[in-house]
C-alpha cells in the first residue's frame, strides 16, 4: 500500500473498530484489529492495558448498557495515526464499574487516537468524558445551573 493511500484505509479500520466491536457488541471481533502487542496507554476501569483488557472493557460496557452505540463524529488521518472524535450513548441497565443500574441514559464525548501498523492497531491513547458521564449517571452531582 502506499503512503498517501495508508490515512484512507486506517480510517476504514477505525471504522470497522467502532461498528464490529462497539456496535455490534462483538469484542472478540478485536483479534481482527488489535496486534498482540498492543498498548492502551488510558486503559479504563481497572483493566490492563492490553488488548484482553480493552476486550474486557468493551464487554463491562456493553453489559451496563446493552443499547450501547457509537458515532462516529469525525476522523483524521495522517501517516500511521488515526484520530476518531466519538460519542456513546446508552442506558444504564446492568451494573457498571460497581454501580447498580440507573435506568439514566447517558451520552458521553471521547477522542481516540490510534497508532497502526501494517492493519493491526499497535498503541491507543483516549480521553472522554468521565465526569459528565458520572453526572449523567447521578453519581456525582451536576454543577448548579445559573452561577
Amino acid at each position: 500500500m502506499t503512503a498517501e493511500n495508508r490515512p484512507k484505509a486506517n480510517k476504514m479500520l477505525s471504522r470497522r473498530i467502532i461498528e464490529e466491536a462497539w456496535n455490534q457488541h462483538q469484542p472478540q471481533a478485536l483479534d481482527n484489529f488489535y496486534a498482540d502487542e498492543y498498548v492502551n496507554h488510558k486503559p479504563s476501569g481497572g483493566v490492563t492495558p492490553d488488548r484482553e483488557g480493552l476486550r474486557q472493557w468493551i464487554t463491562a460496557c456493553v453489559t451496563a448498557f446493552p443499547d450501547l452505540s457509537l458515532t462516529i463524529e469525525e476522523l483524521i488521518a495522517e501517516g500511521d495515526k488515526v484520530a476518531t472524535h466519538w460519542m456513546a450513548r446508552g442506558t444504564h441497565q446492568g451494573i457498571f464499574m460497581g454501580v447498580t443500574p440507573s435506568g439514566r441514559q447517558v451520552s458521553v464525548r471521547g477522542i481516540t487516537i490510534a497508532r497502526i501498523e501494517g492493519d493491526q492497531v499497535v498503541e491507543e491513547w483516549s480521553s472522554s468524558d468521565e465526569l459528565g458521564m458520572l453526572q449523567q449517571l447521578g453519581i456525582v452531582p451536576a454543577p448548579e445551573q445559573g452561577m
